[in-house]
């Protein structure tokens, strides 16, 4: 049987939602290229097209698969819910990100959200998990996560996930 992909189109990049990697990824390929084109990492281990202005990323939790593509630099990571010890938050987010979490009544939720936009956030840059994610902070505004040169999306329409979007160099 073969699973349906969901395509997010927004202004700065393009979503493709599914439960079959491959699918997902043969989707991707086949709306860019002629071909399949021939895949590189980076130092750190994110894939990139060679000589090629589509950049992309992928995340995936529970049954999902997300591959975000954009003409810049772009990020993507989704979390199934589950219970979470808080500990990990203070040992991994920064002070004033602990302190957002510790004050809002849905800490599980949050943590994710948290969890999903700083991973986002390290994705885009190319450097994964080799950049500490207590070495930088999301700020909010009006409720809105805001670090300078990345604009970030949020999306909650999967019960029980959330997954961060973020596109660099804006």
């Amino acid at each position: 049987m073969v699973e349906k992909v969901r395509i997010i189109q927004e202004p700065l990049f393009k979503l493709y939602i599914g439960k079959d990697r491959q699918e997902v990824y043969n989707l991707f390929i086949s709306e860019n290229f002629q071909k399949e084109p021939e895949l590189f990492k980076n130092e750190k281990g994110k894939p990139y097209i060679k000589n090629s202005n589509i950049f992309f990323n992928i995340s995936h939790s529970g049954q999902y698969v997300v591959l975000a593509q954009s003409s810049y630099e772009i990020g993507v990571d989704i979390q199934k819910h589950k219970k979470q010890n808080l500990d990990v938050a203070r040992r991994f987010f920064a002070k004033s990100e602990y302190e957002h979490l510790m004050s809002v009544n849905d800490k599980n939720k949050e943590f994710f959200r948290l969890w999903t936009l700083k991973e986002s956030y390290m994705k885009a840059l190319g450097k994964g998990f080799s950049l500490p994610m207590c070495d930088f902070e999301i700020k909010f505004e009006n409720d809105k996560p805001f670090i300078e040169g990345c604009k970030f999306f949020e999306y909650t329409f999967i019960e029980d996930f959330s997954l961060a979007v973020c596109v660099k160099n804006l």
